[in-house]
């Protein structure tokens, strides 16, 4: 007879990117502080793979691998007007007139909270905008986005995405600020909470991206999963204008009524 013995081995769990498309709007994310702190939760809960059946895991926030090393964040904004694109394509052919409105378009989009915020630690933004603003032309324009540490830029026939990447670091200083704050819970629900969200345009297309990991309970070194990403894809929507109480002061002798009313908006310039 052949006696084989086999002494089972740890299976490292495994995790899968997730994209959640089409579902988010600005109006998912609940408002807890006067549109100060809008809050994500999610509706499907991570998951995990693994050899070993008889497995459980925990989840946790993971750095993962970005376009420009490991990251801890990324924030993209996506631009698909057809205007934009317009002009995005008579630039790229040498129309001079196009490149300087693309110009301002790149510079008032980096501008954006979202962007800006990751960007600002690395490049001031006068200094980014400055050059955008001296790029020659088409190809030195993109290379002044694609050159910059913490940006990139990609493009398809029917739109554009800037992408700002923020390191391990950088995204530990904006939560700690509140610019953001991701959660991965032991179950594999998220929650992502941003101010940021609630100043997307009409039909602006924003996409959070993070990385997650699963463990196992196996106590073993292989344990833990190699990092997956989450991306939230999330279209903006108006923000009704707010108008505060009315007050007046009336002098009856001169009959001169006096008085003002004052406007707000999240989005202080309304395209709307």
């Amino acid at each position: 007879t052949i006696t084989l013995t086999i002494d089972g081995s740890n299976d490292t769990p495994t995790v899968s990117n997730v994209v959640v498309n089409g579902l988010i709007e600005e109006t998912s994310f609940v408002d807890y502080a006067g549109k100060s702190d809008l809050v994500y939760t999610s509706t499907v809960a991570l998951s995990a793979s693994d050899v070993d059946a008889n497995d459980t895991y925990t989840f946790a926030k993971s750095s993962f691998t970005g376009t420009n090393g490991e990251a801890g964040l990324q924030v993209s904004l996506v631009q698909s007007d057809a205007v934009f694109m317009q002009v995005y394509t008579a630039a790229s052919l040498g129309n001079t007139t196009a490149l300087t409105a693309l110009k301002a378009a790149f510079a008032e989009l980096i501008s954006k909270d979202a962007i800006s915020a990751i960007i600002a630690s690395s490049t001031t933004l006068s200094t980014l905008t400055d050059d955008i603003e001296n790029a020659s032309d088409f190809t030195a324009l993109l290379a002044v986005l694609n050159n910059n540490s913490f940006l990139s830029l990609s493009a398809t026939s029917t739109s554009v995405t800037v992408t700002a990447e923020a390191t391990v670091a950088q995204t530990a200083i904006l939560e700690a600020s509140n610019a953001i704050k991701i959660t991965v819970n032991a179950n594999g629900t998220y929650t992502v909470a941003s101010p940021f969200i609630n100043s997307l345009a009409e039909g602006e297309v924003a996409k959070i991206t993070f990385g997650y990991k699963a463990i196992d309970d196996s106590l073993a070194a292989n344990n833990t999963s190699t990092p997956a990403t989450v991306t939230l894809t999330v279209t903006g929507t108006n923000d009704k204008p707010v108008i505060s109480a009315y007050t007046e002061t009336t002098n009856v002798q001169e009959n001169v009524l006096t008085g003002s009313i004052s406007l707000t908006d999240v989005a202080l310039v309304d395209v709307d």
